[in-house]
């Protein structure tokens, strides 16, 4: 699962970082604290055939959909059903984008409540950020799709986060669901958003496995991810954060060899 992350990016920054022109908003620099229907960053093929940035919602609304509220189940597309599912096969055919991140969250659930910064009141669930050592900002692999509101007549974009099967690093914290966010590389980007591929062909190139464990950083942050906090003190590390091996029923050594 991949449900809150960091798209705090300055525009100038995400336009040189990810070669992609600028159609966006003036001032928008996206969330520390991006959840489902929060406006975002993608970067998709442009009907000139250059990279460019657009501003779209997280959480994809298929465009023959009735109304929004397939929204909150559709964040993610497994890697395992893009070619399977009617709801992503079309789109992972031609609607294929990236989405830039400075970071990610997941949690770590527990078989007891405990008390953690940040938090209103005891709880198994534990935020941690996950980022990488090699990049400011990185991109994960996405789909997207425009729906159009029939009360409204707007057209709103929106998309949704490829996961893939975890590395260790991710499968020791994200103990609930072992997902993790397909994270590109650079030399792919130019290969993903490519029109004239099959599909089959990112199978074969290896595009859909778990990103190296020793470029990722992690550690624990606030709670205040659960209540909507949105600044910079979100991503910092907690002053205290708990020892997993202290706590009866968690994995033991989960930052050890």
């Amino acid at each position: 699962m991949c449900t809150f992350f960091d798209s705090h990016i300055h525009p100038d920054k995400l336009g040189y970082l990810f070669g992609a022109k600028l159609n966006i908003p003036k001032n928008f620099e996206g969330r520390r604290n991006t959840r489902p229907t929060n406006p975002s960053f993608i970067i998709k093929t442009g009907e000139d055939g250059e990279r460019e940035v657009t501003i779209h919602e997280f959480g994809l609304i298929p465009s023959w959909s009735k109304d929004r509220k397939l929204q909150y189940s559709t964040m993610n597309a497994r890697d395992d059903k893009l070619m399977s599912s009617n709801l992503w096969r079309p789109l992972f055919k031609s609607k294929r984008c990236i989405v830039p991140v400075a970071g990610f969250y997941e949690h770590h659930h527990l078989d007891k409540e405990v008390s953690i910064p940040g938090g209103k009141k005891p709880t198994d669930k534990i935020p941690y950020y996950f980022t990488l050592s090699s990049q400011q900002a990185f991109g994960l692999a996405g789909l997207y799709d425009h729906w159009v509101d029939k009360e409204s007549g707007q057209t709103i974009g929106s998309f949704s986060i490829i996961t893939t099967d975890p590395n260790p690093v991710v499968r020791k914290i994200h103990n609930s669901k072992e997902r993790m966010p397909t994270i590109l590389r650079k030399e792919d980007y130019d290969f993903w958003l490519d029109k004239t591929l099959n599909p089959e062909d990112y199978f074969d190139q290896n595009i859909f496995v778990p990103y190296p464990e020793d470029d990722m950083e992690v550690w624990q942050v606030s709670k205040g991810l659960d209540y909507g906090q949105n600044d910079e003190e979100l991503i910092k590390p907690v002053d205290h954060p708990i020892d997993l091996d202290e706590i009866p029923g968690t994995q033991k050594g989960l930052f050890g060899d």
